[in-house]
């Protein structure tokens, strides 16, 4: 009678775990277990988020490493918003044909004395900024702003930093002994905090190499830093608006240095 009823506990204890691990295979379980999701014993998470998910319930060193904004699981490793970091360190084609004629009637913004030039959408406006700081040298920021007609009468030289869109930074004579960008990141960011720093790659941006950075704590920022002489250009803009991310894209894919 007591093997019977052994017997019917095992089975039970047995039939229990299946049914959990079946519902934690479509639906991962949230409470803490030293191992991922069931569904990644069975294949490796594709983005930033299926990651975040797999790691999130086990064990900081002893399955897996999250650190946002990135995340490794089995070796492989995601950045925030689903790319994975270990891909080729080089700007993919962002724009296809249709999009390269819509581009062709775009607006041209041109500055002769900064050296540098984009395209921007025909119906959004564009407003520049002296920044005044340590530097004696003129330095000047640049926004690339969705138009609207309420808000384009109380933009101001005050209140503009507070509008979120596209902006290109021109820094003089910020790097005065003409450094490789990269390094020149290095030695000039150092404080930045651990997230910042990991999440730096090189690309190709404007025929030359240039650093980017991502900012995970008000959505997500990039921030590309390139050299011409002894200047550094900082362009930035939000990712985590998706119905902007492909304009900005394109914006970014128009730049270029004029001198």
């Amino acid at each position: 009678m007591q093997k019977g009823f052994g017997l019917i506990g095992i089975l039970l204890v047995v039939g229990t775990i299946a049914i959990l691990l079946v519902v934690d295979f479509f639906v991962p379980l949230r409470f803490p277990l030293p191992f991922p999701s069931a569904k990644y014993w069975f294949r490796d998470p594709v983005s930033f988020e299926e990651c975040g998910e797999a790691t999130r319930r086990g064990k900081e060193g002893l399955f897996i490493t999250f650190s946002p904004p990135f995340c490794e699981f089995r070796g492989k490793e995601f950045s925030f918003g689903g790319s994975n970091k270990k891909e080729p360190e080089h700007l993919r084609e962002i724009v296809g044909d249709q999009q390269k004629e819509e581009i062709a009637n775009w607006k041209t913004y041109r500055n002769e004395e900064y050296g540098f030039e984009f395209k921007y959408p025909k119906d959004w406006m564009v407003r520049e900024k002296q920044v005044s700081n340590d530097n004696p040298d003129s330095n000047l920021k640049v926004y690339i702003l969705v138009s609207n007609s309420a808000t384009d009468q109380k933009l101001t030289q005050e209140n503009i930093e507070s509008v979120s869109g596209f902006q290109v930074t021109f820094h003089g004579n910020e790097n005065p002994q003409e450094l490789d960008i990269e390094k020149w990141y290095d030695l000039t960011h150092e404080k930045d905090s651990e997230d910042v720093r990991r999440s730096k790659i090189v690309v190709s941006l404007a025929n030359k190499k240039a650093v980017r950075t991502e900012l995970p704590w008000v959505g997500t920022t990039y921030h590309y830093f390139i050299a011409n002489t002894t200047s550094v250009i900082e362009l930035a803009y939000s990712v985590s608006q998706p119905k902007f991310k492909e304009y900005y894209d394109q914006i970014l894919s128009t730049f270029k240095f004029i001198k």
